[in-house]
């Protein structure tokens, strides 16, 4: 399936249709983690604000068919590198490059920081860590866990991509897609 999307940075107009989208997409997560991964407009317009956030949102003919919340350090921030996560994409449109799309678009907004690599943690199930080794991450620790309302505990990933390397190794066929300024 080919999708002529535009990858861009999320909107407030948008944060409906993310929400939709997101609760959707993690559905099948359901079985470990109950209930919506997002409690509501509140707790997405939380993450659209929050210090070091990004939002972007990959759109076709209005739509929003994908998002990603990329996080950057910022003065007081947990965490030394940027990140990835809330990566969701609309279960009728899977399989059409746009994680791949969002995740490149979102390591280019890193490397434009200065930043050398970007960190993300996933369920160690369902296919994610090998898609994301496919797009060059690695594997840097594990941990087993009950966490965000999960009745039992789970492994959970950590992962990084080097861009230095990766740029050595680049393959044909990877450009990243360009994003597009805020309005």
């Amino acid at each position: 399936m080919m999708l002529n999307a535009r990858i861009q940075r999320a909107a407030p107009e948008d944060l409906q249709a993310i929400l939709a989208l997101v609760n959707r997409a993690y559905e099948r997560e359901y079985w470990l983690i109950p209930g919506p991964r997002l409690k509501g407009l509140e707790a997405l317009r939380d993450e659209f604000e929050a210090p070091g956030n990004t939002l972007l949102v990959a759109k076709a003919m209005g739509k929003v068919l994908g998002v990603i919340r990329l996080t950057l350090p910022f003065e007081g921030s947990s965490h030394a590198q940027p990140r990835f996560g809330l990566l969701a994409v609309d279960p009728s449109a899977q399989g059409a490059g746009l994680a791949r799309g969002l995740i490149f678009a979102a390591e280019e907004l890193v490397m434009d920081a200065g930043y050398v690599e970007m960190h993300l943690e996933c369920l160690d199930d369902m296919g994610l860590p090998q898609m994301y080794e496919r797009l060059g991450y690695e594997v840097i620790g594990s941990t087993s866990e009950a966490r965000w309302g999960s009745k039992i505990p789970f492994v959970l990933l950590r992962m990084r991509k080097r861009f230095i390397e990766c740029l050595e190794d680049s393959l044909p066929g990877t450009e990243v897609p360009p994003v597009q300024p805020h309005a």
